[in-house]
């Protein structure tokens, strides 16, 4: 019994041996996995500080104040390829590349990639792609920012004008041919001006990918000139009327108009306290005026000047109708309300109307009709100098 005893109180050595291979297997699984565990942490940091490396770089590129070249200032015209090797907070090496191409004339294709070699030697690599539009950041805000005069909601014919013979494009755009010239305007509806210029014809075909890029900014300016004599009664007698910018203006050059007939005439008041009788006053035109712009806005007085003396007699008037559109209680106060002179225009204006009102005698010409209200709004007539 003493012999069974003492065999059952120790281990023998092949128990030992057993037990010292499993905790050395185990332990062996522990380091391998702290080991595997320490490397994907570390890839996980290297591969965070990459992607904010690359993103910081986007939004470098993306930090443009302007859309053409200009000195001291970064523009989406100047965004080019490049490479640099910044530094990060952890222990590896970046190289940082980027990349810009231009898939059409109206945006670029960005794209960043950062790379570098882990603890092991194996390359890796972060990557990022984005699209900038052409947009004029100082645009951006007229999204969420109401008008001066506190009011979001303005009539249709206060919208940014795009003509309605123009050809939409996508992306906002369109093209408008400009009649007489052999050329047609891309027009930018959000900014409301006309971006480019191109040699030939509108065509089905033409879209936003591949209209041309040759650069032409200028806003349009147009509107009707009713209550016309019946001699404008075609047009072969639009050459009787011009328009022009008066001297003094800041335009980059003479503004390019057209004139030609509306074939439906337009609700314009006849000439009250005037020898003219009523029925002569039956035809109106439809004018447009294009205003090339050297800067960001342009100043100055639009105005009709005569061709024909048999059509327009001396002491004949213009006046300018104005409509209190923004509220404000004050007329021709912002250049959508056609005032007598125009001041800082960024965008192109529409309904900039006139009327013409025949003169009393020789010496005396007709007053303006007087203020009214219409639809709540005030009409009021701004008397521009007599012929």
């Amino acid at each position: 019994m003493s012999t069974l005893r003492l065999r059952q109180r120790g281990f023998t050595l092949i128990e030992v041996l057993v037990a010292l291979t499993v905790l050395a297997i185990g332990t062996l699984a522990l380091s391998s996995l702290q080991l595997w565990l320490d490397h994907g942490t570390a890839l996980a940091r290297q591969r965070s500080d990459a992607v904010r490396l690359a993103q910081s770089q986007l939004e470098q590129l993306r930090g443009f104040d302007r859309i053409a070249s200009a000195s001291g200032h970064l523009a989406h015209a100047d965004l080019a390829s490049g490479s640099d090797a910044p530094a990060a907070a952890s222990d590896a090496s970046f190289e940082r590349r980027w990349s810009v191409n231009q898939p059409s004339a109206f945006e670029k294709q960005l794209v960043v990639e950062v790379g570098w070699a882990d603890r092991h030697g194996q390359a890796q690599q972060a990557q990022l792609a984005t699209l900038l539009a052409a947009i004029e950041p100082a645009d951006s805000g007229a999204l969420a920012a109401p008008p001066a005069a506190g009011a979001l909601a303005l009539p249709a014919h206060a919208l940014p004008p795009v003509p309605g013979a123009a050809h939409y494009l996508g992306r906002g755009l369109s093209a408008l041919q400009w009649p007489g010239s052999g050329s047609y305007l891309v027009f930018d509806a959000i900014r409301g001006r006309t971006t480019s210029r191109c040699v030939g014809a509108v065509s089905a075909s033409l879209s936003a990918d591949n209209v041309c890029s040759t650069p032409f900014e200028a806003t349009i300016v147009s509107g009707s000139i009713g209550g016309l004599p019946a001699g404008f009664d075609s047009d072969a007698q639009a050459a009787a009327l011009a328009l022009e910018l008066a001297p003094g203006h800041s335009a980059a050059a003479a503004a390019e108009c057209l004139v030609s007939r509306v074939p439906v005439p337009g609700p314009w008041p006849r000439s009250p306290g005037t020898s003219a009788p009523a029925a002569s006053a039956t035809s109106s035109y439809h004018y447009a005026c294009l205003v090339p712009m050297s800067a960001d806005s342009w100043s100055g007085t639009l105005r009709i000047a005569a061709r024909s003396a048999s059509l327009l007699r001396s002491n004949d008037r213009f006046c300018a109708l104005s409509w209190e559109r923004n509220r404000s209680g004050v007329r021709g106060d912002a250049n959508e309300e056609h005032p007598p002179v125009y001041a800082g225009v960024e965008r192109s204006l529409a309904a900039q109307n006139f009327l013409f009102m025949p003169r009393i005698d020789a010496t005396t010409p007709a007053p303006c009709p007087a203020d009214a209200t219409v639809g709540g709004l005030l009409v009021a007539y701004l008397p521009l100098t007599p012929l």
